[in-house]
């Protein structure tokens, strides 16, 4: 069995080739073209294994060696493991061979090319809403700066950016070239609306056709976008073993420090799925509204520990129910979870 360690570049690629006794059988910078790629790998004779970074552009490399035993792995927990004071290239791609022909490589979650395809796009959506919110905040912070003659008027308005604000902000005149500033912001925002309606078009059709993102969108808080966004960044239930470790897998879990026999909770870790989590806590905003259980879940801990961590906890109490849902492969049922706060969540995760 030989062992590479492939680090990966967007222009080339350092291979280090191993035995099973961690002889060093090659090392070598690669081109990252598909047929150098391909051209390299297929001259190793005999079974092997290659290990390589979960890095922003992972996929390519996987999908240009599909047919190859390819692990993926974790890249935070590769560098807790193989941290060095002298990096290199080399050094990276020796570790990862290392770490995997002593089967020590932390492997990380490898979705198929289709899945991925589908998160970019959503990840895409979730990009256009904050573009979204920059513009508006910018807009804030300009009319702020300035008074003009509709300024009363706009504040009383409950949606500034919606038809009626938007009619109202094209009229406004300010100082200078503020004006053509205000207009340029404006024509941003109108397009990130447009970009925004035809991506939900997209995201409507695939959830008709997605059993599992529709039973996501019968819990309270998650609409089409959301459920969608969740099925993906998910993918394969299985993979967690309990709902606690799909709340670790979000971030969602509050850090721990134990020492002398002593254990103190702080905030959640953050260390996860960002986008996971980005839609847990803004769903967390919204399931209150519409749900009595969820009102009162977040209302009885928003009087002991304030808002903020109310809505954390929260999103964890939906990561949940997500977790109950996708299991059991069964709609979101909220009398299971009323009959107290503890049986019905267990009942819903069986």
């Amino acid at each position: 069995m030989k062992y590479v360690g492939l680090d990966v570049h967007k222009k080339y690629c350092i291979s280090v080739v191993m035995d099973k006794e961690g002889r060093i059988l090659d090392r070598r910078r690669i081109d990252s073209e598909p047929a150098a790629l391909r051209q390299y790998f297929d001259k190793l004779e005999g079974p092997t294994e290659v290990a390589m970074e979960a890095c922003y552009n992972w996929g390519y490399f996987f999908d240009v060696l599909e047919g190859f035993d390819v692990k993926l792995a974790h890249p935070l927990k590769t560098r807790l493991i193989a941290e060095a004071r002298i990096k290199t290239d080399a050094i990276d791609a020796k570790a990862l061979a290392d770490l995997l022909r002593t089967n020590l490589l932390p492997l990380a979650y490898a979705p198929s090319a289709e899945t991925r395809r589908i998160k970019n796009f959503l990840r895409y959506r979730a990009g256009l809403t904050a573009l979204s919110t920059q513009v508006k905040n910018k807009i804030h912070a300009l009319l702020d700066q300035h008074q003009f003659e509709q300024k009363q008027v706009l504040a009383r308005l409950s949606d500034l950016f919606g038809k009626q604000g938007m009619a109202m902000l094209e009229q406004v005149v300010l100082p200078g070239d503020e004006t053509l500033v205000l207009q340029s912001g404006l024509g941003v925002l109108k397009h990130l609306k447009e970009e925004v309606r035809k991506a939900d078009q997209w995201i409507r059709h695939h959830v008709r056709d997605d059993e599992l993102a529709g039973l996501i969108k019968t819990i309270p808080g998650i609409g089409d976008c959301f459920a969608l966004l969740v099925r993906y960044e998910i993918d394969q239930i299985s993979r967690f073993h309990s709902a606690k470790k799909l709340v670790s897998y979000a971030g969602l879990a509050p850090s721990t420090y134990s020492s002398g026999g002593k254990t103190r909770h702080g905030r959640i870790t953050k260390q996860g799925n960002k986008w996971l989590r980005w839609v847990l806590v803004e769903a967390a905003q919204k399931a209150p509204i519409t749900s009595a259980y969820f009102r009162q879940y977040y209302e009885r801990i928003k009087k002991r520990a304030g808002s903020k961590k109310a809505r954390i906890a929260t999103a964890r109490k939906l990561a949940e129910v997500i977790f109950g849902v996708m299991k059991n492969n069964q709609p979101y049922q909220e009398s299971l979870l009323q009959q107290s706060p503890s049986t019905g969540s267990s009942q819903l995760a069986a």
